[in-house]
């Protein structure tokens, strides 16, 4: 501060000629603190005490130190004020200018952002690989497929290649809505020039695991392992995930150990994947036995394990345990299970399914149908 305020004293000293000093005392200023400075905070300040002494720094040269210094930061807030700042004084914006803010649209997945400041960058000069990678990053963190495809379809056509970041984006965009055809012919494109990151090999865990593909979620965990990449217990819960849709609950069991041997917690998801498993395979009893042990353990399973154990135990008809698992998620999930137990039993014989009275021919067929086993709404 000390030192600021002798920059101070010699900038509001100075006579109205000497117009470049400002912009070498605010640049002596920047490079000489940046360094030490935690936040961007004081750097605006800086510029509003500068403003308040009278001092016109209009030099866009000063402001784009600035900008570019809140990019290296990650400090966007003060980007964008700096943006603000700008346009009340009235400073000259070039296209790098708007080049950087296409940058910081790309880190918060800001596409609205982004794309104005492309769109005024090409009003001047004519895009290059780099701002039409970080527009696709942007688009692709939002995961607007259509964007993501016209933007590499031009890029192509332009003979450009995206960046290894941009390459990885669009990848997960096409994996994020299933279309895994797509994401593996970007995938043949980007290996040529780039790596593969580990949320690439993740993202495709998760989109075979929706699938319920076994083999494709194995083999890309397996490419994650000879990519280098150590598996994370995100990556262990999808390819659990995959196993535990086709009941293959010992295949869940075992990967739960991998994960115990690498010191990895066991939480409310795997336990709840454990669960399903054994749901999956129909084995109620010791579906119930684990998740009572996940309980003795002081870890809730998710809502949706004790809906399956619901769904199973109606039907088996053991109306017994379908209250039990009932009550008990109730206990843990309050009203929620309420709706989704409603929604379970909508399509079971011993619930009123019409509309009508309750006595209509309908539900009381209902009802003789269902003597044995009814639930109550």
């Amino acid at each position: 501060p000390l030192f600021r305020s002798k920059i101070f004293k010699l900038v509001a000293n100075l006579p109205e000629t000497f117009n470049t000093l400002p912009y070498y005392a605010g640049l002596f200023l920047l490079r000489n603190t940046e360094k030490s400075f935690q936040s961007l905070s004081p750097f605006l300040s800086s510029l509003e005490a500068f403003f308040t002494m009278g001092v016109r720094i209009d030099d866009p040269r000063v402001y784009s130190a600035i900008l570019r210094l809140c990019l290296s930061k990650r400090d966007f807030s003060v980007f964008m004020q700096v943006l603000n700042l700008m346009k009340v004084r009235e400073v000259s914006v070039f296209p790098h200018h708007h080049r950087l803010t296409v940058a910081v649209g790309a880190f918060e997945g800001r596409s609205q952002l982004a794309q104005q400041a492309f769109s005024k960058f090409t009003e001047s000069q004519p895009a290059d690989w780099r701002i039409y990678s970080d527009l696709m990053i942007a688009y692709g963190k939002r995961k607007n497929l259509p964007a993501v495809t016209r933007i590499y379809e031009t890029m192509l056509s332009q003979d450009f290649r995206p960046s290894g970041s941009a390459f990885g984006y669009a990848i997960v965009t096409f994996l994020s809505v299933g279309d895994i055809q797509s994401a593996d012919r970007l995938k043949e494109d980007m290996v040529k020039t780039y790596k593969m990151g580990y949320a690439v090999y993740t993202n495709y865990i998760e989109a075979y695991s929706r699938k319920g593909d076994v083999a494709g979620a194995r083999k890309a965990f397996e490419e994650m392992v000879e990519a280098g990449y150590t598996p994370s217990p995100f990556a262990y819960q999808k390819l659990m995930a995959a196993h535990a849709f086709h009941g293959d609950h010992e295949t869940v069991v075992k990967l739960i150990s991998e994960m115990k041997e690498a010191d990895m917690a066991i939480d409310r998801q795997c336990w709840s994947l454990l669960v399903d498993s054994f749901v999956n395979s129909g084995d109620l009893e010791t579906a119930a036995a684990k998740a009572e042990e996940a309980k003795e353990s002081n870890i809730k399973p998710l809502l949706v394990s004790y809906i399956k154990l619901l769904n199973l135990a109606v039907s088996k008809k053991n109306r017994f345990s379908g209250e039990n698992y009932r009550r008990h998620a109730q206990k843990h999930e309050h009203e929620r299970v309420g709706l989704a137990a409603h929604s379970l039993f909508r399509s079971h014989p011993g619930r009123r399914l019409g509309r009508g009275p309750k006595n209509s021919p309908r539900n009381r067929l209902c009802r003789q149908k269902s003597k044995f086993f009814r639930f109550r709404e």
